[in-house]
């Protein structure tokens, strides 16, 4: 500093420092002063303002802002401000979760992102939103490349510094693992592990459904109990990798004979239930049965040999 008082006196340019540090004494903290000095004379003509507060202010303030960075940019969720449906702002980290620079979100209808299957709820959503009601859902929303994501949604009022609803403060995040997990879980709750079809429980559960109501006044069904013939004949002469493989291949060839209301599950071990919705008749009962026969007929590659079946069925 004594230097720099120096280049004054000879030079005559004045000096000005802001936020100029001096170590304080017995190990206090440094003190912040904005300087400034003119020549008068054959001496100078000094000013010292005491900064601290401030200076320390705005490196708190940059310590915040750069803390508020690293939780924008590289948070898991992100958090978007909306009104009236269009988007106002939303955080940096929409560019890792979904591809999209900030930018492109803001004055946008947030329904441009939202899948077409799941807008109509998302409409329905909005008055209650605007009017300050808090919620969670899950939707599907779009990715810059075109894809769509589920995401958990979060929605609750923005109040500003008056205390003054102004719009909603959204926070989402990616949801595709959470939806694959639960979607196991229910495929595990409710089908067979080996063949992937209905299990007995689930088969039970649909067939109460449908007698108790889900089926028009009138209209008829037909159950039909498939038993796959000779089964442990197959397991003992060609072991139990064959004996699955049958199985899979028996009730992929079931399933080709059927309708998309019908139900089709395994009971347990080689046993398979048909249920046939609307049927009026015998007609069409008789014709799948013996279709579904046909169809068992036909010779299955079971890697060590051929195994040419048969299947049992009551109606």
């Amino acid at each position: 500093l004594l230097d720099r008082f120096q280049t004054v006196l000879e030079s005559g340019e004045p000096l000005v420092l802001d936020g100029f540090a001096l170590q304080g004494s017995r190990g206090q903290p440094s003190r912040y002063f904005d300087v400034r000095a003119v020549r008068q004379g054959d001496g100078l003509s000094m000013t010292w303002r005491d900064t601290t507060d401030r200076t320390r202010a705005l490196e708190a303030l940059a310590r915040s802002e750069q803390e508020y960075r690293l939780l924008a940019e590289n948070a898991s969720d992100f958090v978007l401000r909306g009104r009236r449906g269009r988007t106002l702002w939303v955080s940096p980290s929409v560019t890792a979760s979904l591809g999209w620079a900030p930018q492109e979100w803001i004055g946008c209808p947030i329904l441009d992102f939202v899948h077409p299957d799941d807008r109509a709820d998302i409409v329905a959503l909005m008055p209650a939103a605007d009017d300050g009601h808090a919620m969670s859902f899950r939707t599907r929303l779009r990715a810059k490349g075109g894809r769509f994501h589920w995401v958990d949604v979060q929605v609750s009022a923005f109040v500003d510094q008056d205390g003054v609803q102004d719009g909603v403060v959204v926070i989402m995040r990616l949801a595709d693992d959470a939806v694959i997990a639960e979607h196991v879980l229910e495929q595990r709750a409710t089908h067979d592990q080996l063949t992937g079809l209905l299990n007995r429980a689930e088969a039970i559960r649909r067939l109460e459904l449908a007698l108790a109501g889900g089926m028009a006044i009138g209209a008829g069904g037909a159950v039909l109990f498939c038993d796959v013939d000779k089964f442990k004949e197959v397991n003992d002469t060609f072991g139990h990798a064959a004996g699955d493989l049958v199985l899979k291949v028996v009730a992929e060839r079931i399933a080709s004979t059927l309708g998309p209301e019908d139900i089709l599950a395994r009971m347990g071990g080689d046993e398979l239930l048909v249920v046939l919705c609307g049927s009026e008749d015998s007609v069409r009962p008789t014709q799948v049965a013996r279709e579904i026969q046909r169809e068992a007929r036909r010779p299955i590659d079971v890697g060590n040999g051929v195994y040419q079946g048969s299947v049992s069925i009551g109606v």
